[in-house]
């Protein structure tokens, strides 16, 4: 179940806001961000009892400002009104809890007993809060706690396998989206989605319109695939662009952008809660290929892992797309690559990938790296030359691929710092920005400019093959540029 919310501050607009999303079944009414004093809920124009109203306090981090005896008598208004639910903390007073509950009770209204914590706990602390708030006579239970890696929702995944009560378990922040967007799986009755970007009431939680586009509630059959990487994931076009394409191809899937460091812990939760498959991005890929089970022949020979799919078995299969997603986008220009000279920019995983895939098609390939020992390294085992970045402009060439992340934060910044090199050289610079310095350079000085997104098209193909055995155009995976 989908719980709308919204960081209301006027009655007006949180009528407009009940109404708006009237189908609903479950919103919830935050008194403590009320700039003024609601009437009774069943004045309201929509059921009450299918309302959730709460009034944080301040010590609770968040608006109500009042006396405790003022927010108990708002709760109680509530419940005298025919709230569905109304939401107590559990650090509230003993006989206070107790006073609320038997009025929950005469009015056949259910108590939710909420904690919040502004940091990570531990499993066995998690275990501790729950029988705690378990004890306060509610019919469910409430856990937030701020996230900071995938990894650390662990302890409410295992938590939910143990509670008795309907337990809500929602990890905040960016990093906790999983439990938001997965929330049945980790045994929560629902989750809370903001009504708009500007009504959210918690970091990290979902937007109507995100939800939407998550596909949610996914359901239990619903196929789940992720994106692994640091906090760049939040920035991916790859969950808006898959999304669309299983919404428009009827594909019963979600595609998540997921933030961790701690890659062997995440990935064993997510299989917990049904993974599918993952792409893999920085700074994982070579991580990853010392994870799976089995490895494709060009993840083996790159030492590097960009997708993972849980077979029928429960064994996980690495393979890398990288390289031939690469090859792909350059072929689509220059349909005959073998023998042509060719620049890689970078030694990381990457570049390592695409120089696989490259000299595989007959590429002679030169790499150009900071880290002059692994462009050495690379280039040893490809039987190719090696230099530092500085080295360019001494390096006679047909094709470039910039594969480092030069471009990725700031579009302006660029390693080919002469842009004559350029002239009627075919370029591809992975980088997703939609015009890098690279680029247009590449375009002024008579250059062919391939950007990150032919690549990432090319590689997603391959990607959404091995995941669902169906082909998906690279055209299809490019249309929103």
């Amino acid at each position: 179940m989908l719980c709308i919310t919204g960081a209301d501050r006027s009655v007006e607009a949180l009528f407009d806001r009940l109404v708006r999303h009237r189908t609903a079944e479950l919103q919830e009414v935050r008194l403590d961000l009320l700039d003024g004093l609601p009437p009774s809920p069943d004045s309201f124009p929509v059921d009450p009892r299918r309302l959730l109203f709460a009034c944080r306090p301040r010590w609770e981090g968040s608006g109500f400002e009042g006396e405790e005896t003022q927010r108990l008598s708002l709760l109680k208004r509530a419940i005298e009104g025919g709230a569905g639910w109304v939401d107590i903390e559990g650090s509230t007073r003993e006989s206070d809890r107790f006073e609320l509950a038997a009025l929950a009770r005469h009015h056949s209204t259910r108590l939710l007993i909420s904690h919040h914590e502004p940091h990570p706990i531990s499993a066995a602390q998690i275990q501790r809060t729950l029988v705690h708030l378990a004890k306060a006579q509610g019919q469910a239970v409430k856990l937030a706690m701020t996230v900071n890696d995938a990894a650390e929702l662990d302890g409410l995944y295992t938590a939910s396998q143990k509670v008795e009560l309907p337990a809500v378990l929602i990890g905040m922040g960016p990093a906790g989206l999983i439990s938001r967007a997965l929330y049945d799986r980790f045994g929560s009755p629902w989750t809370y989605i903001a009504a708009s970007e500007e009504q959210t009431t918690a970091e990290g939680q979902l937007t109507v319109e995100q939800a939407h586009r998550f596909r949610l509630p996914l359901g239990p059959r619903g196929q789940l695939f992720v994106l692994l990487g640091g906090r760049q994931v939040l920035g991916s076009p790859g969950p808006r662009i898959y999304n669309d394409l299983f919404a428009s191809r009827q594909i019963p899937a979600c595609y998540l952008p997921v933030i961790t460091e701690r890659l062997e812990e995440t990935l064993n939760l997510l299989v917990s809660v049904g993974l599918q498959g993952a792409s893999v991005t920085m700074p994982h890929k070579r991580k990853a290929a010392l994870l799976v089970d089995s490895l494709s022949e060009e993840a083996r020979m790159a030492g590097v892992v960009n997708t993972i799919t849980v077979e029928p078995t429960g064994m996980l299969s690495g393979d890398c797309t990288d390289g031939r997603g690469a090859v792909a986008a350059l072929r689509r220009h220059c349909p005959q690559l073998s023998a042509k000279r060719g620049v890689i920019l970078g030694n990381g995983a990457t570049a390592t990938a695409i120089a696989y895939s490259l000299a595989a098609v007959g590429v002679k390939l030169t790499i150009l790296g900071r880290n002059q020992r692994k462009a050495n390294d690379l280039a040893k085992r490809l039987a190719a030359e090696a230099g530092r970045l500085s080295d360019l402009p001494e390096v006679p060439f047909d094709l470039l691929v910039q594969a480092t992340p030069v471009g990725s934060d700031d579009p302006g910044e660029s390693l080919v710092h002469n842009p004559a090199l350029l002239a009627g050289k075919i370029v591809l610079d992975v980088v997703l920005a939609k015009e890098t310095r690279l680029m247009r350079d590449t375009r002024s000085s008579g250059g062919l400019a391939i950007d990150g997104r032919a690549m990432w098209a090319e590689q997603g193909r391959l990607q959404l093959a091995r995941w669902l055995s169906m082909e998906v155009p690279a055209a299809d995976l490019e249309r929103d540029r």
